[in-house]
């Protein structure tokens, strides 16, 4: 795999976690919202230290569990409904790149100049 690959294989496996029973509280979710910017630049920029550092905030963003006293109000929720579909569309954006990336330039099923000779 080539470092542009690997990248957005780890932004796609901090995304699809997001998205899928992650909870936080709102200013987190907001904060994700701002840097899903700078990760949707890398991947438009093919930038793969972008596209980690981006995922990486992403990640930071939304931490792990953290200890709340007995009874007390848990004030995290999931991701806003259009948050989590944002993170869905940025997971399938990456693994259709990732697609085509191993259909190489021909694309499946089509021949190239070089299969005719």
């Amino acid at each position: 795999m080539s470092d542009w690959s690997d990248a957005r294989e780890d932004a796609r496996f901090v995304l699809a976690a997001l998205s899928r029973g992650s909870v936080a509280e709102a200013g987190a979710w907001a904060e994700a919202q701002t840097v899903l910017v700078e990760l949707e630049q890398a991947l438009d920029a093919e930038d793969p230290d972008g596209l980690r550092r981006a995922a990486s905030r992403l990640e930071d963003c939304v931490a792990g569990e953290r200890m709340r006293m007995v009874d007390g109000q848990d004030p995290r929720t999931p991701p806003p409904p259009a948050l989590a579909e944002r993170l869905d569309r940025l997971v399938d954006r990456i693994r259709t790149a990732g697609e085509q990336d191993t259909a190489g330039p021909a694309g499946p099923g089509r021949s190239t100049d070089d299969d005719a000779a």
